[in-house]
């Protein structure tokens, strides 16, 4: 079949019609025996000739086919792909000390920066004309141990790594996570599907977090685009009463015959401002025991409703996933999402998704977040999360297609030309594979961001890509749309002479190579920001004791400045004491909620005559995994060439995944060893020595003790 030239000048490999070739009016089709036949006749020739391949080694002619990928590119990519927020090659995965095989081992990766030997500093950004912050909003999940190691750890390395404060609600305790386990009342009707667990986990949330603004309260299935959250709920006082979520009622067939409301529904997500929560708190009990019939989510509501109060719908929320909507620019239905399965993002930005697959879950974290190292290991982020799902429409007159972008999800292309955005198109999803969204510096300093979302391959024939690329990102290379996202205006593609150039609509169109459909597009891009460790605190007291006096969420509360404080000595009870010269300085670590990757300890010490290090060797000396239900202690001593002398002690804590806290405080050192000393005796120099070791040997019993119990508990 010969090819016009229109066809030849498509973006995409378009499927065959075999009734418009001449001589025949359809496709012969093939029997079930010979598809058969064919099918295990190539798989046969297949693993042949990879048998021969192996066998023979490569031709020895020393030339590279061009479509052939570099080793050290493809290492390179492997790295990448195996960790995309780390761009450095330094960062190996080591084990601490030899592989035992009857027992349990360490793996520690080193950081492979150089810290500033001074604390980065950003306030928590705060949003919405209430200025929603995000320790503003506590978080409540409904979940069971069955799903531990699917739904909950896909939801703690995805959005969970954003906030603060989440608690897990379940029939029975989880170790590994901050659990509270739930009874049935003694009435329930319901105790298998879980409806009980809304009232007492309310009540905890409650108690537990008296100063929050919002409680957020969902499920283990449901991604939340958290930024998008702080603004819904940032243009509600949280001094009013306030049930906000998805628009529902119960089924016909079902509660609608018992209870006729409006309700919020759990799996999408509720919040209730603090002033509802307050003046629920007065009658859960009374809810819990007497509504033992009906969905959890509608018990929440009725009880809601007998206060007087309504919901407040926002279309944000999303009873199921992404994938279940018909996305268009109409803004949706009314009830959104209940009556009609249209969704829009052209008014609000997704918040939730509910009832998703652990895949879906990683998707929407990756494809809304731009990650990037500094030189000195900041973390970096742009977050896209105000873009997803959004429409983008145009029609190219040079490769005479017409393109629609579901931002963050697809790309779809049609022959015909667009006209209207209500026109009704023959739209293909050639492109619905999304991978990934990055940061990139091109030639000149101009700063743009990539997306790619590939075509989809065949099972046995793949995608036809035979171009070369010297990018790794695009390792193993596909066929792609990459959407290079500019964050200065442009002229609207199709637009009119004189239109000035603006945001929010695609500039160019054209094909990059053989594998590559290129697509600029212009949008006001996100602001840039250092990511911290929500969840992590240091403190000179034990969690609990006090509040954070030397890291909050993961912030320098003294952003590098000395500390005024006459820090614990080892072996200290209750507060802070005057330290004696080599006494080891405590500082402990703990965890809200989650897991922290750390690398040894880094310390600056002026001035340069003396020196500091860890004790012991556990987590917090070389490095590991640190768990939220096992807080840590980080003891740190220093020595000084000819004599005891107060120094300026400067401690990096290197996070893997996270800009790393550094702080700095005052240290009463001890004398180092020297060769005079040691010749004339032990007695003249020996006390702050014979300290320091007994220190260091508690340190390191108690540390031993520490990795024991890790392991048991691992």
């Amino acid at each position: 079949m010969r090819l016009s030239r229109k066809d030849s000048n498509a973006t995409l490999d378009e499927p065959h019609d075999y009734s418009k070739d001449k001589g025949q009016s359809a496709r012969p089709r093939m029997s079930v025996l010979w598809r058969s036949v064919h099918v295990v006749t190539g798989m046969v020739i297949m693993y042949t000739c990879h048998t021969v391949g192996t066998i023979l080694g490569p031709p020895g002619t020393g030339v590279t086919p061009t479509s052939a990928v570099q080793p050290a590119a493809a290492r390179l990519a492997a790295e990448i792909v195996a960790n995309r927020t780390r761009f450095f090659r330094e960062e190996r995965l080591e084990v601490d000390g030899p592989l035992e095989v009857d027992g349990p081992f360490r793996e520690i990766r080193t950081w492979g920066f150089t810290p500033l030997h001074s604390a980065t500093c950003e306030a928590p950004p705060t949003v919405g004309k209430y200025n929603v912050a995000m320790h503003d909003i506590a978080f409540g999940v409904l979940t069971s141990s069955r799903f531990l190691e699917t739904r909950l750890r896909s939801q703690q390395r995805t959005w969970l790594r954003l906030v603060r404060d989440v608690i897990f609600y379940s029939e029975s305790e989880i170790a590994s996570l901050p659990t509270v386990p739930l009874t049935p009342p003694e009435r329930e009707a319901l105790v298998g599907g879980g409806a009980w667990k809304n009232f007492p986990a309310l009540l905890d949330l409650h108690r537990r977090f008296p100063k929050h603004k919002w409680i957020f309260f969902t499920d283990d299935d449901t991604f939340v685009f958290v930024r998008n959250l702080m603004f819904t709920l940032g243009n509600y006082n949280h001094d009013s009463e306030y049930y906000i979520g998805l628009y529902w009622t119960p089924r016909v067939d079902m509660e609608w015959k018992e209870v006729q409301i409006a309700y919020a529904s759990g799996g999408a997500g509720y919040a209730l401002s603090r002033r509802l929560l307050s003046k629920l708190a007065v009658t859960m009990d009374g809810c819990h025991r007497n509504y033992t019939r009906w969905a959890g989510d509608i018990r929440v509501g009725k009880c809601i409703a007998d206060l007087g109060v309504r919901i407040t719908p926002e279309i944000g929320f999303h009873h199921e996933g992404h994938d279940k909507y018909v996305w268009d620019s109409s803004g949706g239905g009314f009830p959104y999402g209940h009556l009609s399965n249209t969704a829009s993002a052209a008014f609000a930005a997704p918040v939730t998704f509910h009832h998703l697959p652990v895949d879906h879950l990683s998707f929407y974290h990756r494809m809304s977040l731009a990650e990037v190292r500094g030189p000195h290991g900041q973390l970096y982020r742009w977050d896209f999360s105000p873009f997803m799902f959004k429409e983008y429409m145009a029609y190219s007159s040079e490769l005479e297609h017409s393109f629609r972008i579901l931002f963050g999800s697809s790309v779809e292309v049609a022959r015909r030309a667009l006209v209207s955005p209500r026109q009704s198109m023959p739209w293909r999803r050639d492109f619905s594979d999304p991978l990934y969204v990055r940061h990139v510096v091109e030639e000149g300093g101009l700063e743009v961001f990539h997306m790619n979302i590939a075509k989809v391959p065949e099972i046995f024939n793949g995608d036809g890509c035979l171009a070369s690329t010297s990018d790794p990102w695009r390792l193993p290379l596909r066929k792609s749309a990459l959407l290079r996202i500019q964050c200065q205006p442009c002229t609207r593609l199709g637009a009119p002479a004189g239109e000035a150039p603006g945001f929010g609509h695609m500039c160019r169109v054209y094909r990059e190579d053989a594998c590559t459909l290129k697509i600029n597009l212009a949008l006001e891009c996100p602001p840039r920001q250092t990511v911290f460790a929500q969840s992590l605190d240091v403190s000179t007291v034990p969690r609990g004791d006090a509040p954070p006096d030397i890291v909050y969420m993961g912030r320098p509360l003294a952003c590098g400045a000395p500390s005024p404080l006459s820090l614990p000595v080892e072996g200290a009870v209750g507060g802070a004491v005057e330290a004696s010269a080599g006494a080891p300085r405590l500082f402990h670590l703990s965890l809200t909620h989650d897991d922290l990757e750390i690398a040894a300890p880094l310390f600056h010490v002026q001035p340069p005559v003396c020196s500091a290090r860890a004790l012991g060797k556990g987590v917090t000396a070389t490095g590991g995994l640190m768990h939220a239900t096992r807080p840590q202690v980080l003891r740190v001593i220093c020595t000084c060439t000819g004599g005891p002398r107060l120094a300026n002690v400067t401690v990096t804590l290197p996070l893997l995944e996270y800009t790393s806290p550094t702080w700095s405080y005052m240290h009463e050192c001890a004398a180092a060893d020297s060769s005079e000393e040691a010749e004339a005796g032990a007695a003249a120099g020996a006390a702050p020595q014979a300290a320091e070791a007994a220190a260091d040997g508690r340190a390191q019993e108690e540390d031993g003790r520490a990795e024991e119990e890790d392991h048991a508990w691992a």
